[in-house]
């Protein structure tokens, strides 16, 4: 499976819940300062989120030797239309192997 692909799901989850929390104290508090710090994490999980999706839709893309973008935009038709590409990002992140499986020294 792609372990470093699944660390970087679990490490974007715990800055998510991490902000999830801190928007809580936030909303009891009015804390402009910690309202503030949380909105840069969520541009950090953002940003996550994107690398890690662009990563497994290139995998899939060169696994099955088709361009990225369509890959890309599959999944984005996915996501929209009932959630499915959700599910399978999520089943292609596992399974897949990594670059570094398949081509050795890369």
């Amino acid at each position: 499976g792609n372990s470093m692909t699944l660390s970087h799901v679990v490490k974007m989850l715990e800055a998510a819940r991490s902000m999830y929390r801190g928007s809580l104290d936030v909303l009891l508090s009015r804390d402009m300062d910690t309202a503030s710090r949380i909105c840069r994490e969520d541009d950090e999980v953002d940003a996550m989120f994107s690398r890690i999706v662009l990563e497994v839709c290139g995998g899939i893309a060169e696994y099955f030797g088709i361009d990225p973008s369509i890959v890309r935009l599959v999944w984005a038709a996915l996501v929209l239309f009932g959630g499915t590409g959700i599910l399978l990002y999520i089943i292609a992140a596992i399974i897949l192997p990594r670059k570094s499986q398949i081509y050795p020294g890369y």
